[in-house]
C-alpha cells in the first residue's frame, strides 16, 4: 500500500528542521580544521576590533557631510518679530510649531492629573 503523498513532505520538513535544529556534532570528519589555540584567542577581538573602526568611519562620514539643504535659522530669526515675540526660541515653540507644542502640553497635563489621583489614594479633587 503506497504511503500517502503528505506524510512524505512531513518527513522531508521534519530532516530539514533537525538539521537546522541540531548542525553537524564537532567531531564531524567533514568539519574543517580548525585554527591553534593561540590563533583563535585573538582572532574574536581583532575581527570585532576592526569591524567596530569601520562602523564607525561610515557612521562619522556620512554624518559629517555638509547637508545639500540650506537651514532655515535665517527665516525664523527674520519672522520671529512678526510673530509677536522677542525670543527666537520662544516664537518657534508657540507659533511655528504651536500645534505640537499643544499636544506636548496636554499630554503633561494628563500625566499631572494622573499623579495627582495616584497620590491621593483615588479619590477625585
Amino acid at each position: 500500500m503506497p504511503r500517502p503523498y503528505h506524510s512524505h513532505i512531513k518527513r522531508r520538513d521534519s530532516t530539514v528542521l533537525r538539521r537546522i535544529a541540531h548542525p553537524a556534532p564537532r567531531d564531524h570528519p567533514r568539519r574543517r580544521a580548525e585554527a591553534p589555540r593561540s590563533r583563535r584567542r585573538w582572532r574574536d577581538p581583532v575581527v570585532g576590533a576592526i569591524g567596530g573602526l569601520a562602523l564607525f568611519a561610515v557612521i562619522w562620514g556620512s554624518l559629517s557631510r555638509p547637508s545639500v539643504h540650506q537651514g532655515i535659522a535665517a527665516e525664523h530669526i527674520r519672522l520671529a518679530p512678526e510673530a509677536h515675540g522677542q525670543d527666537v526660541v520662544t516664537v518657534i515653540l508657540a507659533d511655528f510649531r504651536g500645534l505640537d507644542t499643544l499636544a506636548e502640553i496636554t499630554v503633561l497635563a494628563v500625566a499631572v492629573v494622573g499623579v495627582a489621583t495616584l497620590l491621593r489614594r483615588g479619590r477625585l479633587w
